[in-house]
């Protein structure tokens, strides 16, 4: 497994311009809310939704009518990459993409593999493993084995081989927050991951201002929906693929006598996500992992805000924080 691209930005370019694919996502439809409107009436309301990914960008057909990307149609979703093309009836888009250099955080962090021997992170994601391409090579360990991501001020810590050890023995694709001081463990190495503020040379923690939303608002589209995420003085928002968005709904608008923020039990939770009850724990775990991953994507904080443990999840809020429902 190789170590993922740097983040891009892309953009859907068409005859009258080009727009920001968003990363919580865009859609191309009929409707007047849509990002880019195309007034016909044989295009459905909600006719496609764009989604950057780490791959490229993802397109999910949410309408009636037929879509074409590279002269080739689309029925239900594809993987698209910077040069492909979009047709909507007579409408041609382009998806044209560029590598974007993430800004500096008021935080800065480090690896440090032996006493004395500091790693310094300068590039998000940051990738530790066996492989020559890799950010911090470790010669005993396979390609990739772990990715570390900034978030805000925060540190997020993901693993492809399952046996590593930081917090506790973490599964394959786990995604967890890296406070200040902690250490992982795979094989015989050990690394521990420091940070200090931008200007001094003294180990510290990162704020936590804001670091729980103060407002949560879902919006339903056709296929997943759109979260957005206040912080106060910030903002984000993010897409969400159908399961996904079914997770975030339960936790944020759980029945009684749950409330927003509650840790939900599993029994509760999963009817609620596949009613027809063909899925259970380790379906869930995989679920938590995914969602916590596009909270990263958006620059969140993800694992510090979808809490698992104990046969039961929760989506952390601020006290009194305002929570929303959106149906389109």
């Amino acid at each position: 497994m190789s170590g993922r691209p740097p983040p891009h930005q892309y953009w859907l370019e068409g005859d009258l311009g080009r727009v920001l694919i968003r990363p919580a996502g865009f859609v191309v439809g009929r409707s007047p809310e849509c990002d880019v409107v195309i007034a016909d009436a044989r295009v459905s309301r909600h006719q496609l939704l764009l989604r950057p990914t780490d791959d490229g960008v993802e397109i999910t057909v949410t309408g009636r009518i037929a879509v074409r990307v590279n002269d080739a149609p689309v029925a239900a979703s594809a993987t698209l990459r910077s040069g492909d093309t979009i047709a909507v009836l007579d409408r041609v888009f382009r998806v044209v993409g560029a590598a974007t250099p993430r800004p500096a955080a008021a935080c800065v962090w480090g690896v440090e593999a032996r006493a004395g021997a500091f790693h310094r992170i300068l590039t998000s994601p940051f990738v530790i493993g066996g492989a020559e391409g890799d950010h911090l090579h470790i010669a005993a360990w396979p390609p990739s084995v772990l990715t570390l991501t900034l978030v805000h001020n925060a540190l997020v810590l993901e693993t492809s081989y399952g046996g590593v050890e930081c917090g506790g023995v973490l599964q394959e694709g786990q995604v967890v927050s890296v406070p200040s001081g902690a250490v992982a463990r795979y094989l015989d190495q050990s690394l521990r991951f420091v940070s200090a503020a931008v200007g001094h040379e003294t180990e510290t923690v990162p704020s936590d201002d804001d670091a729980l939303p103060r407002l949560a608002r879902l919006e339903f589209l056709p296929r997943g929906g759109r979260l957005t995420l206040g912080f106060g003085a910030w903002e984000r928002t993010l897409a969400l693929a159908d399961r996904r968005c079914d997770l975030v709904a339960a936790l944020l608008f759980p029945p009684a006598p749950f409330s927003a923020g509650d840790a939900i039990p599993d029994e509760v939770l999963l009817p609620r996500i596949w009613p027809d009850g063909r899925a259970g724990r380790v379906e869930l775990n995989t679920l938590v992992f995914r969602v916590r991953k596009d909270l990263v994507r958006a620059d969140v904080d993800g694992p510090a805000l979808l809490d698992r443990g104990d046969g039961a999840t929760r989506f952390r809020l601020s006290d009194g924080a305002a929570v929303s429902l959106v149906r389109t």
